[in-house]
């Protein structure tokens, strides 16, 4: 009787130790980092490595975003550099706050719109 008290009370223990050090495992495994802030609008202008977008609600300030060689970019689906980003482009742009972008996407019209509909870019050099 008292070999089975102590069988059980050294199980216990092993499961608690067990729950426990899953649990700081778990622990180590949450992400350090947040996950990359968006930016959605249109480019209204561009300096440099430098650009400004107006958000999709009308009335804010536009918001700067810096870029650098390392920012990817992609212009309806294919891949391009920052340098041939144009103002009147709606872009989702990725990447922490403060620091340059890490993606940018860009299209030239927003799906659906034809010429002169809301959301056309004209015709973006």
């Amino acid at each position: 009787m008292k070999t089975m008290q102590t069988l059980c009370q050294l199980l216990a223990i092993l499961t608690l130790a067990g729950l426990a050090s899953v649990a700081w495992a778990a622990e180590g495994d949450a992400p350090t980092t947040k996950p990359a802030p968006r930016v959605h609008g249109r480019i209204v202008k561009i300096d440099g490595a430098v650009i400004s977008v107006e958000m999709h609600h009308r009335g804010a300030e536009p918001v700067t975003i810096l870029t650098d060689a390392n920012t990817k970019v992609k212009i309806d689906g294919e891949d391009k550099k920052v340098s041939d980003l144009r103002e009147g482009m709606f872009v989702t742009v990725f990447g922490p706050d403060g620091e340059p972008a890490k993606a940018i996407r860009a299209r030239t019209k927003i799906p659906g719109g034809g010429p002169g509909a809301p959301g056309d870019a004209g015709d973006v050099p």
